[in-house]
């Protein structure tokens, strides 16, 4: 099985190598985020039961299509809206997607970027392209388009309150199969002299190709965030949604560069997760989840500018 599936701590959100799915990226909305969740449930699963040596795990755990329930109530206020946000999305996305261009506005490249992933090319390449390459597999953007469907133009760019929609694809190679990532996204959000400004609301379908074992894929996901002057702050949340599977993830900007996430997969706690510049940067905390009737167990791990590093980097050790 590909890395993707299987293990690498993918460029983002994480993985462990333990339950071998990560959700990757720096910022909600980028393509990256979302591997198929029930594909990652899937295989963590049989994952289990061959380690077990258990039977067949059952096909189905209502578990983990569950919502979790927040301990803080601004941020299950955010969930509750964009979960809303989300059913409407999911009930009739090519309303949202197909949508026609109404607005004349040729949107310069770094713009386009900027609504779609929240980031330049360059800084995409780097942040994804990092573990791809560490696991000697070939990532590239095929391509990426985005158009206004309302709100002013200014200056080949949105100027004060927009929609829009965009398209993202990029692919990657390995051992002469290519795996790729479609990403179509649904975006609300205000702009100010070219640079994004508070409330950000994204809704998106993601299609995946030649997954040898698992076959294709498609995944609905939402984003709230926030920024300042180009700069995300605060709190935000995303959500994807597989057929079999739901994950939330709860990101706080700590300043300097640094966020920390804190996921659950279906209603449980799973991981909590440090970055610097985009890149895991800390510990990277695993918690017990239950599965299928079988148990994952805790685990931590160190990591220091995107790559796995000795504990003693990280300073003290964490309880999992």
């Amino acid at each position: 099985m590909p890395d993707y599936y299987a293990g690498a701590p993918y460029y983002g959100y994480g993985a462990s190598p333990m339950t071998g799915y990560g959700y990757g990226s720096y910022g909600y909305g980028s393509s990256v985020v979302g591997l198929a969740a029930g594909a990652m449930a899937v295989g963590m699963a049989s994952e289990m039961a061959t380690a077990d040596g258990a039977s067949p795990v059952p096909s189905e755990d209502p578990r983990l299509a569950q919502r979790p329930s927040l301990p803080d109530p601004t941020n299950a206020k955010l969930e509750s809206k964009l979960s809303e946000r989300l059913s409407a999305f999911r009930g009739s996305p090519g309303y949202f997607l197909n949508a026609d261009t109404t607005v004349e506005c040729p949107l310069a490249e770094d713009i386009k970027w900027q609504i779609s992933e929240q980031m330049s090319k360059q800084e995409y390449i780097r942040t994804v392209g990092k573990t791809f390459r560490a696991s000697n597999m070939d990532f590239r953007v095929e391509s990426l388009d985005a158009s206004l469907l309302d709100g002013n133009c200014m200056n080949n760019a949105p100027e004060g309150p927009f929609t829009a929609k965009s398209r993202i694809v990029w692919s990657s190679t390995s051992g002469g199969t290519t795996f790729r990532m479609i990403t179509n996204r649904h975006v609300e959000g205000t702009m100010k002299n070219g640079q994004l400004n508070g409330e950000l609301i994204m809704t998106a379908r993601q299609d995946s190709t030649e997954s040898e074992e698992l076959g294709p894929a498609s995944s609905v996901n939402g984003v709230i965030d926030y920024y300042q002057e180009g700069e995300a702050t605060g709190t935000g949340v995303f959500v994807q949604d597989a057929q079999i599977s739901r994950s939330t993830i709860i990101r706080e900007q700590l300043g300097d560069g640094r966020r920390q996430d804190t996921q659950y997969f279906g209603d449980q706690l799973h991981q909590e997760i440090s970055y610097k510049d985009g890149l895991q940067h800390g510990w990277m905390i695993t918690h017990p989840i239950t599965m299928y009737g079988s148990q994952a167990e805790g685990s931590r791990s160190c990591y220091q500018n995107g790559t796995a590093a000795p504990d003693t980097a990280c300073g003290s050790a964490p309880t999992t």
